[in-house]
């Protein structure tokens, strides 16, 4: 099955954006994600709801409770807003 996520959206870039620059920062690190997001867990789906809960499926993997898509980690301070003026 291929990917629900467009590497090139502005907010999946972002996300890349943010864990580079705390990854270059000297931020603690775990599987590639700073370790300080895993303190305050928040995801983000597809169509840009975010929350700090998701829905676990065996078939379909996790998806956002509010549209049943799929949801990425994302860092704790994301708002729930257009994917295009994700922390401008």
């Amino acid at each position: 099955m291929p990917s629900p996520w467009n590497p090139e959206a502005p907010w999946v870039l972002k996300i890349k954006e943010l864990r580079k620059k705390e990854a270059d920062a000297g931020a603690p690190m775990f599987l590639g994600i700073p370790e300080r997001w895993y303190d305050d867990l928040t995801w983000r789906c597809v169509k840009g709801h975010v929350s700090s809960r998701y829905l676990k499926s065996e078939m379909h993997g996790a998806l956002c409770l509010a549209c049943m898509e799929y949801v990425m980690m994302t860092f704790p301070e994301d708002i729930e807003d257009a994917p295009e003026t994700i922390m401008a």
